[in-house]
């Protein structure tokens, strides 16, 4: 989209949250993820974020999770309609009915009927990409 001279920005939930809980980025991501994203949420300080923090039953890891994914959720809206951006990819998780109806919710309650959401779902066939090994 850039080549095409729209400007675009892609918000990544999980470079922002490993930002935030001192993991190392690769420098694309941490490019992404620079200091304008603000200060790192207290929740976020001190949390093991392996697998445990992944677990749906974790019912503070996933209000972690939410806030921060609606946290840069509101990044990317001010990108689009305060710095005049023109497309914004929220990169992240949005795999169940209800975290896709926040988003639109939210988009819709901020910016009314002037932006569309779009969801793009990958689904990866291949077996050797597919299949972790030990």
């Amino acid at each position: 989209m850039n080549w095409l001279q729209r400007d675009t920005k892609i918000f990544n939930v999980g470079d922002r949250r490993r930002k935030f809980a001192g993991r190392p980025l690769a420098s694309a991501a941490a490019d992404r993820c620079s200091d304008s994203v603000g200060a790192p949420p207290a929740i976020l300080e001190n949390i093991d974020h392996g697998a445990s923090f992944f677990d749906p039953e974790n019912s503070q890891a996933s209000r972690m999770r939410e806030q921060v994914a609606m946290e840069t959720l509101g990044e990317l809206l001010d990108f689009l309609l305060e710095k005049g951006g023109a497309v914004a990819i929220f990169d992240a998780t949005n795999s169940t009915v209800e975290r896709r109806s926040l988003i639109v919710n939210t988009v819709k309650k901020r910016a009314g009927s002037t932006l569309q959401v779009l969801f793009l779902e990958s689904l990866c066939f291949d077996e050797v990409v597919c299949v972790v090994s030990d």
